[in-house]
């Protein structure tokens, strides 16, 4: 099987329902095409001895936390559990996998954030992820900078 298809399939499929019924002038018409334009496939290991897996339903800051305690870069993006979900996650330089909250992680698609704008999108909002920043009106599918 496939995941990587399965995620890329899922990110399209959405895109397409909300391409149908979009009036906004905004740069990316949801998270998925954020995601698709700007992710990449990522591998999934087994999460290393060093690192404590968090609590479930809390991957945004136990990724946070994980990259700021072990230098990992902070990743956002779809992964597949059971089913594809918006998942947070790090990964070492050679895009392997660090999941400090999941176990059975099968594929991992996603944006690599520089920890700078990680930070002031946290502090901005002040809760925890960076793409889903519906407070502060989605300054990525706005188009607002974000890396470099």
């Amino acid at each position: 099987m496939d995941h990587k298809s399965d995620i890329i399939t899922y990110l399209e499929c959405v895109i397409h329902l909300v391409d149908k019924h979009n009036n906004s002038k905004l740069k990316y018409p949801c998270l998925e095409a954020f995601i698709l334009r700007n992710g990449q496939d990522m591998q999934y290991q087994p999460l290393p001895n060093n690192i404590n897996r968090g609590k479930m339903k809390m991957c945004f800051k136990n990724a946070y936390d994980t990259a700021l305690q072990h230098g990992y870069d902070y990743v956002e993006g779809y992964a597949i559990g059971i089913i594809p979900m918006l998942h947070a996650w790090c990964v070492d330089k050679n895009l392997n996998v660090i999941d400090p909250t999941w176990e059975d992680g099968a594929c991992y698609f996603g944006v690599i954030f520089p920890m700078n704008y990680v930070n002031s999108i946290i502090l901005r909002r002040k809760r925890w992820g960076v793409m889903d920043a519906f407070e502060l009106g989605y300054p990525l599918l706005q188009g607002e900078k974000w890396r470099g």
